[in-house]
């Protein structure tokens, strides 16, 4: 019987081990517990040549999507009671951009220098390529007694950016060593609904939504990498608000009101 215990109790023991070693051994090879690394909103490839002069030249590209929709309801009470006035938006779209920027002259959109001292400088503005925009809006309008009116509405229109006709622009903000984006977009005018496109309700709040900065990309990625690409969304605190941004009011009229859309681009700095 005391035998058999300890039979029982050192197989028990072997076992544990046995499952210890393999957990240790599949830490070791990382199949346990792997945690996959972090992906950098940006990253370089090729490399870095200064020019004799001491400079390094990059031209930018910029290109991205977004969505974006509104849904507003407003109701106010008839005056003989009867009823209410009701008038309905849903709005949505779809856009895109792919952007860059005509050669002027000695101009970069990021400019390096390796005199002791020097600060990169540039900016750009985008005079060639285009913006497009899909929208869609489904109004209506219903009154007591009467048959709802509505307007329905879908609309791709196309903007070219030429030199006359800029759209949007990057800009750069020096930050230690390293170096922000300033990015800013702008969409073609559409017909689809008031509120198809990013824009705030009648008396609501809505931040630059087609202006965001990039992270802080240290120099030494410009200094090292002849083509860089960089991740840029839109900023959440220049987005859509509770209730549109719309402040309480008393009713009549009453007003519901939600708003959702993102936007994500890469800007892309070559040299040469």
């Amino acid at each position: 019987m005391k035998w058999s215990v300890i039979t029982r109790l050192t197989i028990i023991a072997t076992g544990a081990a046995i499952v210890c070693g393999l957990g240790l051994a599949g830490i070791a090879t990382g199949k346990v517990n792997h945690h996959p690394g972090h992906r950098s909103p940006f990253n370089g490839s090729g490399h870095s040549r200064y020019e004799s002069t001491g400079q390094a030249c990059f031209r930018a590209a910029w290109e991205g999507s977004g969505t974006w929709n509104t849904n507003y309801m407003e109701s106010a009470p008839e005056v003989d009671g009867s009823g209410n006035d009701t008038t309905t938006d849903k709005d949505s779209s779809s856009y895109s951009w792919h952007l860059g920027e005509v050669e002027s002259g000695a101009d970069c959109a990021l400019e390096l220098l390796r005199f002791p001292g020097a600060k990169p400088s540039g900016g750009a503005v985008w005079n060639l390529g285009f913006t497009r925009i899909t929208a869609n809006g489904q109004d209506e309008y219903t009154a007591p007694n009467q048959a709802p009116v509505s307007t329905n509405c879908s609309q791709t229109e196309t903007d070219h950016a030429r030199a006359a006709a800029v759209t949007g622009n990057m800009s750069i903000k020096r930050k230690g060593s390293a170096i922000v984006f300033v990015m800013s977009t702008d969409l073609p005018t559409d017909n689809c609904g008031a509120y198809s496109a990013p824009r705030a309700v009648a008396g609501g709040k809505l931040g630059p939504f087609l202006l965001s900065d990039s992270v802080a990309v240290p120099r030494k990625v410009f200094e090292k990498d002849g083509e860089v690409k960089i991740k840029i969304s839109s900023d959440p605190k220049h987005g859509p608000q509770g209730n549109c941004g719309l402040q309480p009011a008393e009713p009549p009229p009453t007003v519901t009101c939600s708003q959702a859309g993102s936007w994500q681009g890469t800007l892309t700095l070559r040299q040469g």
